[in-house]
């Protein structure tokens, strides 16, 4: 089986690249969400605290 169009090497480093800080940006973020999770479960129990429930 013949690879058709395959892409130069340079090309292909270059996606590699963007992969990778697609990867870390997806890593900062999921950290992000987690810390939001977090504070936003503090928030509601000193809401719930505040109204006595």
């Amino acid at each position: 089986m013949k690879i058709q169009n395959p892409k130069p090497i340079s090309q292909i480093r270059e996606e590699e690249r963007i992969l990778a800080e697609k990867e870390v940006k997806i890593a900062q973020l999921d950290a992000e969400t987690q810390t939001l999770k977090e504070q936003n479960a503090v928030m509601q129990e000193t809401i719930n605290f505040l109204l006595g429930l």
